[in-house]
């Protein structure tokens, strides 16, 4: 009776997500009954989505734990299911203008994409490792199915095949990871875990092997190097809101699991305030070379690439290295940086695929050779991409600059040797990145294409484009508010 009363008082926490959940069931079923065959399913997903980001915003940053600890009501969960609606209203926008995905598979479509949202809310407020499990495991496998759903990319069913086959093996790895750290501590919970990594002497290589597996399942979600063999494939096949979904959604919501398990069970925090890793394994390192590593591969690999979605995926990777360097500094600035990082590369990122979609809808093509003479033809959409490409390399006054000065600014205080070594990679990278976004802006601005008439596309991918650039260029002048922002819903993480 406790136990159901317990649950019955949780759900008053948890309405966003029930909510997604039956928007998702009314999105699949409504199209079988005759009388409502023409209704369009966007609008029905695009109000649950309003609805859910409601919900979400009315929720408190120190809620505690909700269904026995087994889900965490705090202003980390409140920042990342904020970001992954935002993450989705775009997708759904895109896609429903969009033509890769035909208008009578669009109901599945949102209704996959409705549950995948419902393990991204899972994944991060997850404080058990078998909830977290549950959660990732209901993100990718309707990722898996999204990744396919392009009628006119040749290789998307290719691209699904893959992400499947990686995914399975990750977040088995990952699973291996999580039943070897519970023979260590006798727990699922995280705080727990942690507790008894304290109170415990544990084997250094067992645990060793545990926080490996367990890295392999986060690092395919992040795509870091070396778990990052499915994101060129994927991010070229797959539908082009899809691939922007995945780009910035997935990798948010990898980042977000990383941060659950590893900041509040692999890190104590002593007396004077400061986090230091628990037990005898000091896994900053192994996340300084992680992130040296992933930087730099991203970067070198993205140079030969032709195809702008296969670019944008190496470009990815690099800035998975990038976020990671705020995540080795192990203090609550590095935990900001990286909330403010991730909330820059949503607008960005959001920007730049807007514009990859106008341009493979209008044109068919997704080559740099496509982009000859769009500063001509189209100069805003020209204007939009560029803006986002500044953003990437990190040029001021984009929101990229910021978000790399707070990130390495929290990794330099420390003072520690590889975490400045991991900053000094990362300075190295940002100029290494221009070569190839150049290439993209020199076909826009400097190279004249076979197509001359202006571009023609619907206003609203027009709006979406706008609407994603312009915090790319404004949040300059306010960002301190913005960073001050994730620094005060990142307090409670280590609860």
């Amino acid at each position: 009776m406790l136990t159901w009363l317990g649950n019955v008082a949780s759900l008053k926490y948890f309405i966003g997500e029930l909510w997604l959940a039956l928007a998702c069931c009314v999105v699949l079923m409504l199209p079988l009954i005759p009388k409502f065959r023409n209704v369009r399913m966007s609008w029905i997903t695009l109000t649950a989505l309003v609805f859910a980001g409601i919900c979400v915003l009315r929720l408190p940053t120190d809620g505690g734990g909700i269904f026995f600890g087994m889900l965490a009501i705090d202003g980390l969960s409140k920042f990342f299911k904020i970001f992954f609606v935002l993450s989705t209203l775009v997708v759904v926008l895109m896609t429903e203008v969009g033509r890769e995905v035909p208008d009578f598979r669009k109901p599945e479509f949102y209704s996959i994409l409705l549950g995948v949202l419902i393990g991204a809310f899972l994944a991060a407020s997850a404080t058990d490792l078998l909830m977290m499990y549950l959660a990732i495991e209901l993100l990718s496998l309707g990722s898996y199915v999204l990744a396919g759903f392009s009628r006119i990319e040749k290789t998307s069913d290719e691209a699904s095949m893959k992400y499947i086959l990686y995914g399975g093996l990750s977040t088995g790895a990952m699973l291996f990871g999580m039943s070897y750290l519970y023979g260590l501590t006798g727990s699922t919970n995280l705080i727990a875990i942690r507790e008894a990594l304290e109170a415990n002497q544990i084997h250094p290589l067992v645990f060793f092997v545990s926080f490996l597996l367990i890295m392999v399942g986060i690092g395919y979600k992040i795509s870091a190097v070396p778990f990052h063999f499915w994101a060129p494939d994927v991010y070229q096949g797959a539908p082009t809101s899809i691939t922007a979904f995945l780009s910035v959604a997935s990798k948010g919501a990898g980042f977000a699991a990383f941060i659950r398990i590893f900041y509040t069970s692999f890190l104590t925090l002593n007396g004077e305030g400061v986090w230091s890793p628990v037990g005898q394994l000091d896994w900053r390192i192994l996340l300084s070379i992680l992130a040296i590593v992933t930087m730099t591969f991203g970067n070198l690999a993205a140079f030969g690439q032709n195809n702008v979605k296969r670019l944008l995926a190496y470009s990815g990777i690099a800035h998975a290295g990038y976020i990671l360097v705020g995540a080795i500094a192990l203090n609550q600035a590095g935990m900001q940086s990286i909330l403010f990082y991730l909330l820059t590369y949503l607008f960005t990122n959001l920007a730049a695929f807007t514009v990859v979609l106008i341009l493979a809808d209008c044109n068919g093509v997704e080559e740099i050779e496509g982009y000859k003479s769009l500063g001509t033809r189209s100069p805003w959409l020209a204007f939009c991409l560029a803006v986002a490409l500044f953003s990437l390399i990190g040029v001021p006054p984009m929101a990229g600059f910021l978000g790399k000065w707070f990130l390495f600014a929290a990794a330099v205080r420390t003072l520690d040797p590889w975490c400045v070594a991991a900053v000094v990679a990362g300075l190295l990278n940002s100029v290494l990145s221009v070569y190839y976004y150049f290439r993209i802006m020199k076909a826009m601005y400097l190279e004249k294409g076979e197509e001359v008439g202006p571009i023609r596309t619907h206003s609203t991918l027009n709006w979406v484009a706008t609407a994603m650039t312009l915090p790319v260029l404004l949040i300059i002048f306010d960002g301190g508010s913005l960073y001050d922002w994730t620094g005060r819903l990142s307090q409670m993480l280590l609860g």
